[in-house]
C-alpha cells in the first residue's frame, strides 16, 4: 500500500500473506505527524500495475485535527510504529458487550427474584385458604376386579415349637 498526503508520497505498507485465512487487526499501517494545521487529502493505493493481487480491508482510519485551543503537553511523547507489526489490544467493543451481558444478567436475576417475592407474598395476603375434609363417597368407589392389590397388616399368629423334650433321669 502506498499513502498519498496532498498528492505526494509519504509512505508505504507491505507484508507478505502469511498463508492463513484470517485476518489481522489492530495494525497501524499509516501514520504521520506534524502535519500543517489545514484541510489535507489522503489517498491509499492498494498494490501496483503489473504485482501480485492484493486485498485491503479499511476498517478505522483514527486522526486528530486542531480545533484552536492550546492543549496540555503530555508527560512523554506519543511513540508512533509503523512496523506493521499487530498491537495485542483488546476491542473495545468486545469489552463493552461482556459488561453489557454481565449486567444484563445481573438484571435479569434481581427482576426474576422480586417477580417470585411478589407473587408469593400476593398469595399469603389475598386471605386465608380453606380446607374441605376429605367425605368418602361409595359412588366412586372402583369395582375389586379393577382395583389393585391392597397391602395391609396380615394377622400372624405365634406359637412355642413343640419339640420332643428330654428329660433327665437319676
Amino acid at each position: 500500500m502506498y499513502f498519498f498526503i496532498d498528492n505526494n508520497p509519504v509512505g508505504a505498507f507491505s507484508r507478505e500473506a502469511q498463508g492463513t485465512t484470517g485476518y489481522e487487526y489492530n495494525v497501524t499501517v499509516f501514520a504521520i505527524a506534524n502535519l500543517l494545521p489545514m484541510e489535507h487529502n489522503i489517498t491509499i493505493q492498494n498494490g501496483r500495475v503489473g504485482g501480485p493481487p492484493s486485498l485491503m480491508l479499511l476498517d478505522v482510519i483514527i486522526y486528530t485535527h486542531d480545533n484552536g485551543e492550546p492543549e496540555p503537553e503530555p508527560s512523554s511523547p506519543p511513540t508512533i510504529s509503523n512496523t506493521g507489526s499487530p498491537s495485542p489490544q483488546k476491542s473495545p467493543l468486545r469489552v463493552s458487550t461482556a459488561v453489557a451481558i454481565v449486567l444484563g444478567s445481573i438484571c435479569a436475576a434481581i427482576l426474576s427474584g422480586l417477580a417470585f417475592l411478589l407473587y408469593h407474598r400476593s398469595r399469603r395476603l389475598s386471605g386465608p385458604h380453606q380446607c374441605t375434609p376429605y367425605t368418602y363417597n361409595p359412588e366412586l368407589r372402583v369395582p375389586e376386579a379393577e382395583a389393585p392389590p391392597s397391602y395391609g397388616i396380615v394377622p400372624y399368629k405365634i406359637s412355642t415349637p413343640r419339640w420332643p423334650r428330654k428329660t433327665l433321669r437319676t
